[in-house]
């Protein structure tokens, strides 16, 4: 019996540590309780970006000043904190805002709920660019632990694995931010080298930054039209395809979490959506189907977890494609 390995081998400004507003503060309230404004910056190298949107929480704020991948335009903080604000980590993202020159303004908690929405924004929120998402056409051979993803505008992106082999995850139709950020936030601690996600699904908003806890930031994000499409091509060029479904004990290729073969190959973890699962076309591509198995006996109606949960509950399973080589 062929393993795994051998199908795919064959397919060739600041506050004071007190919080307290300094004299470099910028921007100022006009007369119709809308938003104050900061001076415009110029976009940081690379970034083309003008639309603005506002970034919520100090972990996602925290990672956008960090990573550098958005223009930034300021940093609102809320003027009196209540007990649900950590004054030390609100002061340790004010020095970092400190030393990359970001204008901060200082507003009542009112203001910072309606630019928020209403969110939980742990008094913070950065003022930015929206994140860009390439538009990705397919997955280069991986060689050596590198590899490129190939962009519909015919460049590309040069990428070496965090480990032995890349593993991407892909979602299909995930449509519900929570889903969305807790899949961003489970691949970035396990290892995973990106998420890529269909023309049907979530986009990467604030609040899916927010709910990834700033992994939105910083991991690698792309976007395509036809999923299906896109994974012939990765699989024709070694990427093994791996679905995440529902058991069915009539499907030969659908097995357990805990009986995985050893995968010795790159591969492409498809999640998903939150109604019809993933798409027929998508998983008649599969080189292996797998499901999570229930602890006890559920009802009829229940038959599996949210997208979110089973991302990490996957990716925890497959150390042989996240260990180091």
């Amino acid at each position: 019996m062929r393993t795994l390995a051998r199908i795919a081998l064959g397919r060739a400004t600041t506050f004071t540590p007190g919080l307290t507003a300094s004299s470099k503060c910028l921007g100022r309230r006009n007369e119709t309780n809308s938003a104050p404004a900061f001076p415009e910056r110029r976009n940081r190298p690379g970034a083309s970006i003008s639309v603005k949107e506002h970034l919520y929480g100090i972990a996602s704020v925290k990672a956008a000043l960090m990573q550098g991948r958005r223009p930034i335009y300021g940093l609102y903080v809320q003027k009196e904190f209540g007990g649900d604000v950590d004054r030390t980590r609100v002061s340790d993202l004010l020095n970092c805002a400190q030393q990359q020159d970001v204008p901060t303004l200082r507003l009542q908690k009112s203001m910072m709920d309606k630019l928020a929405r209403e969110r939980h924004h742990q008094g913070v929120i950065l003022k930015t660019g929206v994140i860009v998402t390439p538009k990705m056409h397919s997955l280069s051979p991986v060689v050596n632990g590198r590899y490129s993803v190939n962009l519909r505008d015919m460049t590309s992106v040069e990428h070496h694995s965090r480990n032995k082999y890349p593993l991407f995850l892909c979602l299909d139709e995930v449509q519900d931010p929570v889903n969305m950020g807790s899949v961003l936030r489970s691949s970035m601690f396990f290892g995973a080298d990106g998420v890529i996600f269909s023309k049907g699904s979530c986009s990467p908003t604030p609040a899916v930054s927010r709910i990834s806890a700033g992994c939105m930031e910083c991991m690698n994000i792309y976007k395509v039209a036809m999923m299906d499409k896109m994974l012939k091509v990765c699989r024709s060029n070694g990427w093994l395809v791996i679905c995440a479904t529902v058991s069915n004990s009539s499907e030969t290729k659908c097995v357990s979490i805990y009986d995985v073969p050893k995968l010795e190959a790159p591969a492409l973890v498809i999640i998903g959506g939150e109604g019809n699962g993933i798409s027929p076309n998508i998983e008649a591509i599969s080189d292996l189907n797998i499901h999570i198995p229930a602890s006890v006996e559920l009802p009829s109606y229940i038959d599996s977890l949210n997208a979110g949960v089973a991302a990490g509950i996957i990716m925890s399973s497959l150390p042989h494609v996240r260990s180091q080589s």
